[in-house]
Order: structure tokens, then sequence, then C-alpha cells
């Protein structure tokens, strides 16, 4: 998905997007499932300067050719369109069927009537839902305030697209959240275009964007929006976004396996992090250099990071990431072969993950005991934990690319041989 390029104050943006207002300056009701796809494809279309009749005639010799009397019923909401026609527009137009459906799936999220709600009460309500893990119900928020912004006339033009731009930024962090990449990706691209000229958002729509590129295997792309995140972040007065741009830039430097790079990155990271006494992110980025630091064979100075990691999200109350740099400092007492100590550190983990039910530390602390187990008692299939791990593994659908959940569909979830077989 492209960048657009707006001039910044030049009326409201959001017109542009074929969105409407109701007289009288009422907020517009929400609009069904249906009318949202109908207006995504319809700006799409409009985006690329095409007519109904052109759009139908760019579908001809397809195997799902499309008439004008169809993109117009879609457009306008009246249904949704099959999967056949679905699969017709998205190539012709060059957009990606996943979008759709993933376009789809939220719009069946209840809406947030805005009526009766400011645009601060609406921000407060998004900015609660989210911190509370509740992050379609944030979407559905932040969609509410863009419709009451549409229709702000009397604001001034430059501050209204700001605070779209804003809007745009966090409604993108909680799309990706949800696991709608495609669609996190064009609203934080919306919120880069709309923010020209304001390094501050920008750079912090870009330190979202690099992790929504790595995400989707966009290495050299994730690589060059790190890049511009930093050089964004540095235009800015604020010490936290220098802080993330930095981090994201160890984040994919390290998943391309320069490591040496992405110790330093996080090194000027936690500088920044400290300054803005941004207590969460200084952990992380304790534990990432610890992981730097193990992948360059340093391991007692990783093991020594690791335990600062601990000491810290105990000292400023982050019990989640205890468990998760115990789960690491486990990691590394297995490869050295210190098996009680690796069985002690998964425990020390499950004692804190369990009961708060994060899913994915509780999967790798049961997979690190699992490898003990194996280590030990090579003979014992351990059956009981496998069985347990493919429970928590049919629930982790977002986490499919950490290590520990490839290793463990490598192991035990082959697909089934063909048995009838060719002679």
């Amino acid at each position: 998905m492209s960048l657009e390029r707006r001039r910044p104050g030049t009326g409201n943006p959001l017109r542009s997007q074929g969105r409407r207002v109701t007289a009288q300056g009422r907020v517009p009701r929400v609009p069904t499932p249906a009318e949202r796809i109908g207006q995504f494809l319809r700006r799409t279309r409009e985006g690329q300067n095409l007519s109904q009749e052109q759009l139908a005639a760019l579908t001809d010799g397809r195997p799902g050719r499309v008439s004008r009397a169809t993109i117009s019923a879609v457009e306008c909401g009246r249904h949704l369109p099959g999967l056949e026609v679905l699969l017709t527009l998205s190539q012709v137009l060059h957009i990606s069927p996943n979008e759709v459906l993933e376009r789809l799936e939220l719009a069946r999220v209840a809406s947030v009537d805005a009526a009766e709600l400011s645009l601060d009460e609406l921000e407060s309500r998004a900015s609660e839902s989210f911190w509370a893990g509740d992050h379609r119900h944030a979407v559905a928020c932040y969609d509410a305030m863009l419709r009451k912004l549409e229709q702000d006339e009397a604001g001034d033009p430059r501050e209204t697209t700001m605070r779209i731009a804003r809007t745009e930024l966090r409604r993108g962090t909680a799309l990706r959240r949800c696991g709608a990449t495609i669609a996190a990706r064009g609203a934080v691209e919306r919120a880069i275009s709309l923010a020209d000229g304001v390094p501050q958002i920008q750079a912090e729509a870009y330190v979202v964007l690099v992790a929504l590129l790595d995400k989707l295997g966009c290495g050299p792309l994730a690589r060059d929006a790190a890049e511009r995140a930093v050089e964004l972040a540095d235009q800015s007065d604020d010490p936290r976004v220098k802080g993330w741009a930095r981090i994201e830039k160890g984040v994919v430097l390290m998943s391309c396996g320069r490591y040496d790079e992405a110790r330093l990155a996080y090194v000027q990271a936690r500088q920044w992090v400290r300054k803005a006494n941004d207590k969460r992110h200084e952990i992380h980025v304790e534990g990432n250099i610890a992981g730097c630091l193990k992948e360059l064979g340093r391991r007692q100075q990783a093991r020594k990071r690791y335990l600062k990691a601990v000491v810290l999200s105990r000292r400023y109350g982050v019990p989640s990431l205890e468990a998760v740099w115990f789960v690491e400092l486990g990691c590394l007492a297995l490869d050295e072969g210190e098996l009680d100590g690796a069985e002690a550190y998964a425990l020390a983990a499950l004692k804190i993950a369990r009961p708060a039910e994060h899913l994915l530390t509780c999967f790798r602390a049961e997979w690190l005991r699992h490898r003990v187990q194996l280590r030990s008692k090579p003979e014992d299939p351990d059956r009981h934990r496998v069985a347990y791990l493919r429970r928590l593994y049919a629930r982790l659908e977002d986490h499919r690319g950490i290590p520990e959940i490839q290793e463990f569909k490598t192991a035990y979830c082959k697909p089934p041989s063909n048995r009838g077989g060719t002679s």
C-alpha cells in the first residue's frame, strides 16, 4: 500500500476519502459491515482514478468477471462481495484479499456510539480498553473518533489534521495488537502522510511501521523504516520516541543476524528511555542487550544482563517481564548443560505466568521443561506435557513466528502422510 501524499492543513482530509456527514452537523450513523467494505473498495477505486465502468472492464477475461452493477451494489453496501468477486476485485485493484477480510472481521465488533461522548472521552475509553487488553474495543473507539472528527467544520484545519493523524496512529497500534497487520499498516501509513512536517508523530508512526514490516517479512523495508524512525525521532524533543526508534532498529538488526549493531542500538536506546523514565522499555532494553550478547557467544555477560532485567522487573513491578527473562535464563542454562538450573528457571516463570494466563510465556516455559526432560530422560516421551503444549499451541495463532513454537510445530505438528500413495 503506497503512502498518500497530502499537503497538511488543506481542508478536512477525511472528506477526500468518501466519508459522509449528516445535516445539522450530527455524527453520521455507524455503517454496517457491508457498507464499511463497500466504502473501502470505493475509496481504493477512486484513489486509482477508475470509474466503475473502467473497473468492470478490467475484470473482462478473468474467471470472476464483475459487472458495473455488481460493483455499484458492493460499494453502496447492499451486499458483501462473494469469494470470487472479492478475489477478482482484489487482483485488479492491487490489494490483498486478507486486508478486506481483516476489515470485515473488525467491522463485526460492536461499534461505539459517539453522539453523547466528546473526543477526549472517546480517547480516554480507547486508552483504557487498549491497556486492559481489549484491543478491538479500542479500535471501535478510534473509529468513532474519526467519524466525529470528519464533521469538525469549526476547528482549525491544521489542528484537526494532526488529531486525525494521532488517532490513525493509535488505531494502527491497536489493529496491530488485534493481528490485523495489513489494516494496521494502512492506518499507520495514513498517519505518516497526514503528519507531514511533524517529526514526532511521524517518528512514532514509523516505529509501529517497522514492527509491522518486520512481521510481514519485509526485512529491507523494515530496516529503511527503522533508519527513518531514528532520523525523525532525533528531530523531536521527546526522549521516549528517541528510545523507541532505536529499540525497533535493534529488533530489525537482530532479525537479520547483525547482533553487534543491534546491541549498540539498544545501548543508545537505554540512554534515552532512562532519561524519559520509561521503565517498561528500560526492562526490555536490558533483556534485548542480553539476547545480543548470547548470540555473540558472550554467555556470562548475557546471564548478568538477564539477571539485571529480572531485578528491574521486580523493582518496577512488571511480573510479566520477569517471567520472560526467567525463561531466557533457563534457555541459557540448558545450552550450558545446567539441567537443574533450566528446570528451576522454567518453574519460576510458570509460577508467575500461569495465574496471569500469559499463554506465550507458559508455552515457552513448558517447552523448556520438555527439552530438559528429553535431555535427562530420553526414554520418556513426556506425553502429558506434549498434550498440554498442543492445547496452548492452538491458542497462539498470532505468535507462530516465535522460535520455540516453530520448533514444536516441526517436532509434533507434522502434516499427515499420504497413506494411499501411488503405485
